[in-house]
């Protein structure tokens, strides 16, 4: 199923020798959170093309005979593009481009027999679908497979579901359930996290682009959702791999439940939350939530089925709920090579060829005759995908693991491109409003990911007592009570023009030597920007580089203005500095601030 077959197309008419394509069952997923989308595999190929042009990125059309001019056109329809291309009428002339590589063409699809794809390139590129999922067979859903162009009953399901295919044939989701090759990023870690694979999983209580939700400080909104497994026959044990980073539900929050559905009859087999039945992702993974799990660090879950049931026909219930809208510290939970598969086994590479694309080759595991992806050699780099390019995405390219890579920037990129002018970042490839443009300090866990370097940085609630009486803000503020020299470095965030922030001090300013407060911003491969050094520096006369003796009022902040010079628009880290110069007073209380302008793009 894997020869290359061609054809060619005539300006009238199209005579295309295709092996049997698949239907929409492998189209590329276009909604999944963090998916690498689908592309037709390079087994056989149509030139396309019309006998007044050459193929070529863009070619303008010529009428016969040596010296002639070129065919006259007032609009695109007045010229005759090949299937993969597309016209524009320039100046009177016809002009083609070869269409994205993706766009549908040849005949029109059908269950096992279906069209192919553009490559690119300006040729049509047929989709093996030869043990691609299919349900008009006489057997279950599960047992039904593409065979020779036809849906057949399958001879023996595989052992295991890798989820190597573009899309989640006859599973049911809800809430964020999808495939992923990345885990998504979190308030301790600015980008994505590369899986090297395609799984099943959730990203749990967030909103796309992350986190969204209601708190845009602490990201996140409540999930509660669930991903049902197409029919399949139930293994003595079911087994799978799981990675998770959150709560882990024993306590409540974020709690998993795994239930198995037979025609009808519940059964619970394990719940976090009650005890029932006991998991490694009940847990939080081992470090807790303070630091990243590594993107391989999976477990191992096996699950004895009741004896009664083995053999027979039914459904895996994967339940997720978070109780909460806290999401900043979380990835969520995630799902590989479950045995309760629902597929098609496979004999030979031939019956995997639908899985082939730019990137990656379809195999056949010999230990569970089970579909998989291995790399194209060489293919790293090649182009693949959506081949858009702007200021928030870049031409889709294969990765190192077979995985159409679709550099979109996510990771708070600068940029300006929203038709309100409010923007300050890009989400999911695209530019994005912000809808959090101040860092408050309320909540349990404002400054995650921050780096507290030493003294007494903290978000805090009051300010200390010393010879003048402690105070009580009216809401967290974010502050050291000065005691030692430190620093206090942010996450890493698009830096504004202007940053701008709230201001309370009781100390000795800083002009003097003592208690001097900094501010500068770290951008990778540049030298530190200072935009604030009260110690003869720049921005020295702002009144938090004034000695304040105190006592002083809760409400009594200080508005202040920093430009940011060559950093604005750039991605950085901001860094507060505090050093007391050795010399410290018993009316001091530190400094602190609150409603900092500048916080990664929800």
């Amino acid at each position: 199923m894997r020869d290359l077959r061609s054809a060619s197309i005539a300006a009238a008419a199209l005579v295309a020798v295709l092996v049997p394509a698949c239907s929409v069952l492998n189209a590329p997923d276009d909604v999944i959170p963090g998916g690498e989308g689908g592309q037709g595999s390079t087994t056989a190929s149509t030139a396309q093309g019309d006998p007044a042009t050459t193929t070529g990125e863009t070619v303008a059309s010529s009428s016969s005979g040596g010296g002639a001019p070129p065919v006259d056109c007032e609009t695109p329809t007045d010229c005759a593009p090949g299937e993969c291309q597309v016209a524009t009428c320039e100046g009177g002339t016809c002009v083609f481009a070869n269409a994205e590589a993706g766009v549908t063409c040849g005949p029109q699809a059908a269950e096992c027999v279906g069209a192919g794809r553009c490559d690119g390139a300006g040729s049509c590129e047929a989709i093996d679908t030869e043990g691609a999922s299919c349900s008009s067979c006489d057997g279950e859903p599960f047992e039904c497979v593409c065979r020779a162009g036809a849906c057949a009953t399958c001879d023996t399901p595989a052992g295991a579901n890798f989820f190597a295919d573009a899309e989640l044939v006859g599973w049911e989701l809800e809430g964020g359930w999808g495939l992923y090759t990345r885990f998504p990023r979190d308030r301790q870690a600015p980008t994505e996290v590369p899986i090297g694979k395609r799984v099943l999983g959730t990203d749990g209580n967030r909103a796309h682009p992350y986190p969204g939700g209601t708190n845009p400080v602490l990201g996140g909104e409540r999930e509660t959702s669930r991903a049902i497994s197409p029919p399949t026959v139930l293994p003595p044990v079911l087994s799978f791999l799981s990675w998770h980073e959150d709560e882990g539900g024993a306590g409540g929050r974020d709690n998993k439940r795994v239930v198995l559905d037979v025609q009808g009859v519940i059964r619970v087999l394990i719940d976090c939350a009650t005890g029932e039945g006991s998991a490694a992702f009940c847990a939080p993974p081992p470090g807790g939530l303070v630091q990243q799990r590594a993107p391989d660090a999976w477990d191992l879950i096996e699950v004895d089925l009741p004896q009664n049931l083995v053999g027979q026909v039914g459904r895996i219930e994967l339940h997720y709920d978070t109780l909460d809208e806290n999401g900043g510290r979380e990835r969520g939970w995630f799902i590989d090579a479950i045995n309760a598969t629902g597929r098609c086994g496979c004999a030979s590479d031939d019956d995997c060829g639908y899985l082939d694309t730019p990137c990656s080759e379809g195999v056949c595991d010999a230990a569970t005759s089970a579909c998989t992806l291995t790399p194209r050699a060489g293919s790293t780099g090649d182009a693949c995908g959506d081949a858009e390019e702007g200021v928030c995405s870049a031409p889709d390219s294969c990765d190192p693991f077979g995985l159409c890579n679709p550099r979109d920037a996510t990771d708070s990129t600068p940029c300006a491109e929203c038709a309100d002018d409010d923007c300050q970042a890009c989400g999911a490839g695209e530019c994005i409003a912000c809808t959090a443009t101040e860092q408050t300090f309320d909540g349990s866990a404002p400054t995650n990911g921050w780096d507290l370097g030493g003294g007494s940085w903290a978000a805090r609630a009051n300010a200390p007592a010393s010879t003048n009486p402690s105070v009580a803000f009216a809401s967290q503020v974010f502050g050291t009570t000065g005691q030692a020299a430190s620093t206090a470095a942010t996450i890493e965030t698009a830096i504004p023009e202007t940053l701008r922030f709230r201001s309370w001090h009781v100390d000795q300013g800083g002009a003097g030597g003592t208690d001097v407060k900094t501010i500068r911003i770290e951008i990778e491969g540049r030298e530190p920007i200072v935009i604030l050094d009260c110690e003869n520096g720049p921005a020295d006369d702002q009144r938090l580089c004034l000695p304040i003796t105190g006592p002083r009022a809760a409400n009594d902040f200080d508005e202040i203005s920093l430009p940011t010079g060559p950093a604005a628009g750039q991605v950085g880290r901001i860094l507060f500095g505090y050093d007391d110069g050795g010399a410290p007073q018993t009316f001091e209380q530190g400094w602190y601030i609150d409603d900092l302008n500048a916080v990664r793009c929800p």
